[in-house]
């Protein structure tokens, strides 16, 4: 009984290291390990766009009959929208341009969080990333895990910023 215990030790541990090793090299383990996952995952959001095929925006700070609604967590609350635009093609490139290099960081943000848009970005066929922007409190919402959202902060007042919400109001004009 004793040497089936040890065996079976043994194996869970071997399995469990094998795993945390192929996490580690060929999943993004080592970048979350040593840079943090949530701040990984805030980069991304905006970096990662290779194989982004379509993208939509949606107007939160609307006016008018509500058309649908749009989360935002980590409140876990839906808010209603306004109207909202499906990206793709040359429309889709544009964005992404002013999409990309938003400057992210830690420190740079309130709480108040009453985004003017909600945004949807989709690879391989399923939606992959998806956030609301708020430019008065310099924040926008990252999932690194299932079932759990964060803010993170970013430069509203940047020049990228700024590209990127009139962009967006060009499409979908916002309740200022």
């Amino acid at each position: 009984m004793r040497r089936k215990f040890i065996k079976i030790l043994f194996g869970a541990s071997l399995a469990f290291t094998i795993v945390t090793i192929v996490y580690l090299v060929f999943f993004d383990g080592f970048k979350d390990v040593t840079d943090g996952r949530v701040h990984r995952e805030a980069f991304d959001l905006f970096a990662d766009t290779e194989g982004i095929y379509e993208a939509r925006i949606y107007l939160i700070m609307g006016e008018g009959k509500s058309d649908g609604t749009f989360p935002i967590r980590p409140y876990d609350r839906e808010e209603p929208t306004y109207g909202s635009v499906t990206l793709t093609g040359e429309k889709l490139k544009d964005f992404l341009h002013v999409w990309e290099y938003q400057e992210v960081s830690w420190g740079r943000q309130a709480m108040c969080h009453d985004p003017a848009y909600g945004f949807r970005l989709f690879r391989r066929g399923k939606l992959t990333r998806e956030t609301s922007i708020c430019w008065s409190c310099n924040n926008f919402y990252v999932t690194p895990y299932p079932g759990m959202s964060t803010w993170y902060g970013f430069n509203a007042d940047s020049k990228q910023a700024k590209e990127l919400l009139a962009f967006c109001n060009k499409l979908l004009p916002y309740r200022k």
